[in-house]
């Protein structure tokens, strides 16, 4: 009964230790992570100018737009502005919807850059205090986009319509 446990024991390893092999080589290179950002304030106390700060940090390989999806609680900013992790103005071309704004870099980012994107202008349209979004990607030379995450944002000040 020992021998036959044993053996048991050592098959279940075996097929662990392979299971995970397997997996481990079929893990995509992330392409981004969404990172801790400063407290999002109301700009010169009017709740309607509002600017949210969302981090990304780009990871494995070349970043040629993000997607930020805004949640139904919320109007759209009236601008975005992204910079890097000296502060430089990143060179991008912005689309805005009701849903979402889709930042396009002039230039591909480059891999172990952080991105700061300041979504100018947000209006709250409920008393929620934490806006989330969801935030994608697309990697230079490809088609289809990655989704990175949710990131959240604690706001301030009462609800606008």
């Amino acid at each position: 009964m020992k021998g036959f446990m044993a053996g048991s024991l050592s098959i279940l390893m075996t097929g662990f230790v392979a299971t995970s092999m397997v997996w481990a080589a079929e893990v995509d290179t992330p392409i981004a992570r969404i990172v801790p950002a400063e407290t999002s304030l109301p700009g010169a106390d009017i709740p309607s100018d509002a600017t949210h700060h969302l981090a990304v940090e780009v990871q494995g390989t070349n970043l040629s737009q993000l997607i930020i999806r805004f949640p139904a609680d919320i109007k759209p900013p009236t601008a975005v502005q992204v910079t890097d992790q000296a502060g430089a103005l990143v060179d991008t071309k912005v689309a805005i919807n009701q849903q979402q704004a889709v930042i396009s870099f002039v230039k591909p980012v480059l891999p172990h850059t952080t991105l700061k994107v300041d979504l100018k202008g947000v209006r709250r349209t409920t008393s929620e205090n934490v806006v989330v979004y969801e935030v994608a990607a697309r990697r230079t030379g490809v088609d289809g986009v990655i989704p990175i995450g949710a990131a959240s944002v604690r706001s301030y000040g009462p609800a606008q319509q």
